[in-house]
């Protein structure tokens, strides 16, 4: 329904490759949503190639069965761009 009820940004030193950020930012936002017992959670990412190779199961996320991943177009993560600015 386009609800945000979280939303968290954290600085990290490491890599300048988009790809391996985001995917550090994911692996961030499970740590974050496991250690605050959430359920049923919808985290929506722009980076494609991360969430097809979830969704393919290349990369299985078993341990986060209450957690979807969805690819959004850029123009449809604007909360997430405002915030990582």
């Amino acid at each position: 329904d386009g609800s945000c009820v979280g939303a968290a940004r954290k600085v990290v030193m490491g890599s300048a490759d988009v790809v391996l950020a985001k995917a550090q930012g994911l692996s961030e936002a499970l740590c974050w949503i496991e250690s605050d017992n959430l359920e049923r959670v919808i985290v929506e990412m722009n980076a494609q190639a991360i969430v097809k190779v979830i969704q393919s199961s290349q990369f299985p996320i078993e341990s986060h069965q209450h957690i979807v991943i969805n690819w959004v177009r850029r123009s449809g993560d604007s909360v997430a761009h405002e915030i990582a600015k």
